[in-house]
């Protein structure tokens, strides 16, 4: 026997909003605003972790890394704004920060790059640590401080993860500002 009701519940939805101030969905006026805008939050909260101690390393890599996928996805929110595709990509290719911003992006959402030659060969502690990521707590010897880096053979030395995404945003505003 069936006990299973016959018609389907009836569902209400209730959205409080306040739009007397301003429209809510009028706040961006291009569609790869509001990416934009969230790259930039990420930004803020990733300089929280520019001085890295032994409490925060997975915080601060959940933390770059959500930056590098948003600030990928931007190429996409941009192509689907009108961008020019071609003329996108050909900046990117020129562009060192967005090139290792597009391969970790790709690296720590995929785990291996399949679908492209990445241009930056990941250095991964997962032998030594037993984690995947190729940002680590590096030591700058010049300086004498300590820093999030990014471990890829063909750059030599740990690059600065707060350097990355700061040229990264600046590179995008370069872009969209020559638009």
């Amino acid at each position: 026997m069936n006990n299973l009701p016959t018609q389907k519940p009836s569902i209400s939805w209730s959205y409080n909003v306040d739009m007397s101030s301003s429209n809510v969905y009028d706040k961006y006026s291009k569609p790869y605003e509001e990416q934009l805008q969230r790259t930039i939050r990420l930004q803020q909260q990733a300089h929280k972790f520019a001085e890295p101690d032994n409490q925060n390393f997975e915080e601060a890599v959940d933390c770059f890394t959500n930056f590098l996928i948003q600030s990928w996805s931007l190429r996409d929110w941009l192509m689907q704004s009108g961008f020019d595709k071609n003329e996108l990509e050909e900046y990117v290719n020129n562009d060192k920060y967005l090139i290792l911003c597009k391969d970790m992006a790709n690296h720590q959402k995929h785990q291996k790059i399949t679908r492209y030659t990445p241009q930056n060969d990941f250095i991964t502690g997962e032998v030594v640590m037993g984690v995947t990521t190729p940002i680590s707590k590096s030591w700058d010897p010049f300086s004498q401080k300590s820093f999030f880096g990014i471990m890829a053979w063909n750059i030599g030395k740990p690059v600065d993860v707060i350097e990355v995404i700061d040229k990264c945003v600046e590179s995008w505003q370069q872009y969209i500002s020559k638009k």
